[in-house]
């Protein structure tokens, strides 16, 4: 089965969606659909009805978000490390990270072949320590943010141990080369190939 994962305000009505399994509905796929950024307020358009995406994970061969690269991200959450492989369909502005623009859907069958190759993408397991206990842990597909609220913090970052540099400043970027296209870019950081193996440290 394939989740269909629209962003419904970037998806109005969820039409793409609609055109989305209807493609696959008629190749023979099952599909089911997990919308996000919803709340308890929005209901789904007549003739759909909709999933959450963690009950339906050990079911799922492939994931298909319709919205933009914060879709994508959001759904990256949701999968609690499952490696589901997922295509993206571009409705937001820049798409970085998708594959397909709304005009190419017909290629949907195509793109979800067995036969086509899959691009892994590194991910940051993230953890906040204090007086010696983790108050917060996560797994990143794109950036961590280290900030001060108005004044300078002095970050050190460290490899192996090693101390690598130390700097006065208003915060620290650690991306992956995915994130290397988000706020590390805008703070002057390089843009890294997605398939690379890297940690991008950019100072703010």
């Amino acid at each position: 089965m394939i989740a269909l994962c629209p962003n419904p305000y970037r998806d109005m009505d969820l039409a793409k969606t609609g055109e989305c399994r209807t493609i696959l509905s008629e190749a023979g796929i099952e599909t089911c659909v997990c919308p996000v950024f919803t709340d308890a307020d929005w209901t789904p358009p007549e003739g759909f009805q909709v999933s959450r995406l963690p009950e339906v994970l050990d079911e799922l061969t492939h994931i298909v978000v319709l919205g933009g690269d914060g879709t994508i991200l959001s759904v990256v959450r949701e999968l609690g490390g499952a490696e589901i492989p997922i295509l993206g369909v571009n409705l937001g502005t820049k798409g970085f990270m998708t594959s397909l623009e709304p005009e190419e859907l017909p290629l949907l069958t195509e793109m979800l072949d067995d036969s086509v190759s899959v691009t892994g993408r590194m991910m940051l397991d993230v953890a906040l320590l204090r007086d010696d206990r983790t108050i917060l842990q996560d797994c990143v597909l794109n950036d961590v943010v280290i900030h001060g609220y108005g004044e300078c913090i002095q970050p050190t970052a460290w490899a192996d141990g090693k101390t690598m540099f130390s700097f006065s400043g208003d915060g620290l970027i650690a991306a992956t080369p995915t994130g290397s296209t988000g706020y590390s870019m805008s703070a002057g950081g390089p843009i890294v190939a997605p398939e690379a193996r890297a940690i991008i440290l950019t100072p703010i």
